[in-house]
């Protein structure tokens, strides 16, 4: 299951847990979901010091310095969730409306190598499954990234996993 899925069932479960998102992902397009699942901050994992420094402040009852911090307490984002099922109270950020829109506009090939690079499979493994060239499985894969909003194959299989949950 996926960070977000995490979040939101540790949330629904208790507000007695501080939860702090943290990514090597771009923030921009995971804090939206991170927050509507109970995060009360996303961070950038590379940044140790301050992931530190925003455990301390939200220990304290401080909000921490940093970006993305939710507006609600642990207390309210409990109580929001778990009164709609662990649903997000609000109708799905508009990051992954975009995301899943952009899933559905991969071709049926641009799915399928997707599909085999989740179980691991290399593109040379790929294309003689599918009686193409390495080279066009990485052309496949490229377009997917493209389309997923990923930099490179890893990225795309991460966003291709989580919009699949």
């Amino acid at each position: 299951m996926g960070g977000v899925e995490v979040l939101r069932r540790v949330r629904v479960a208790t507000a007695d847990v501080t939860l702090i998102a943290i990514t090597s992902f771009s923030l921009e397009h995971y804090a939206s979901d991170a927050l509507a699942a109970g995060a009360q901050c996303v961070m950038d994992k590379a940044r140790v010091s301050d992931i530190c420094d925003a455990a301390v402040a939200l220990f304290n009852g401080r909000a921490p310095h940093t970006r993305y911090v939710s507006d609600l307490s642990a207390a309210r984002s409990h109580s929001l969730l778990a009164a709609h099922g662990g649903a997000d109270p609000v109708a799905g950020s508009r990051a992954r409306q975009d995301a899943m829109a952009a899933a559905g506009s991969l071709t049926d090939r641009e799915r399928e190598v997707m599909r085999l690079c989740v179980q691991g499979r290399s593109s040379r493994e790929i294309g003689e499954l599918l009686h193409v060239g390495e080279s066009s499985v990485k052309t496949y894969v490229m377009r997917a990234a493209r389309k997923l909003g990923a930099r490179n194959r890893t990225q795309a299989v991460a966003e291709w996993l989580m919009l699949q949950d």
